[in-house]
């Protein structure tokens, strides 16, 4: 505590010389006067030393807090068929169950989508719309262009065209023959 005592004299004292040195008035003198005699020591003392290692690789996502009202009461997931139902409804289209393949090939091309990844991975569900409604506009064309890429290339390759083809026919074949479809159209064409 003496020691405690001894370095607030010094500190007074130093101080005091500063102001006479650098002319501060008489109303700082006395507030820095007062300052110094009620320093307290502190001592800093180094208690370990290392290093902070970050993770290599994917950064995890951060969770926010869950239990605060915030989240919303229902899952608004739509299934695929169920949107289709709800395009036909709602805008008059008649879309087919066949339809469903373009939105699936552009969901799957956007799970394919870096960008998109990353995007999902540090936001919430409404800043990723904001991300997802810029790049949907490039996915609906690129699938576009994907499709009429096929397209062309089966109506100009004779042997891509022939493998297409097996493939679609075992297909139908298989499937329309385990679920009795075409048990009234039997002996069509044949």
């Amino acid at each position: 505590m003496e020691a405690s005592r001894e370095l607030s004299r010094e500190f007074k004292s130093e101080a005091e010389e500063l102001v006479r040195k650098w002319g501060v008035t008489a109303a700082k003198e006395a507030r820095v006067s007062t300052c110094i005699a009620d320093l307290k020591l502190y001592r800093l003392q180094k208690i370990g030393e290392g290093s902070i290692k970050l993770g290599v690789g994917e950064p995890e996502p951060l969770i926010g807090p869950t239990d605060v009202g915030a989240g919303k009461a229902d899952d608004e997931r739509v299934k695929l068929s169920s949107l289709i139902e709800k395009l036909n409804e709602r805008f008059g289209t008649d879309f087919t169950p066949a339809d469903q393949l373009f939105f699936h090939q552009v969901q799957a091309d956007a799970l394919q989508n870096d960008y998109l990844n990353l995007a999902a991975t540090a936001n919430n569900i409404d800043d990723f719309k904001l991300k997802f409604d810029k790049e949907l506009e490039g996915l609906f064309i690129d699938r576009m262009d994907g499709n009429a890429g096929i397209f062309r290339r089966l109506m100009s390759d004779e042997n891509f065209r022939s493998v297409a083809s097996e493939w679609l026919m075992n297909e139908v074949y298989q499937r329309a023959s385990e679920s009795g479809v075409g048990d009234s159209a039997r002996g069509v064409g044949g």
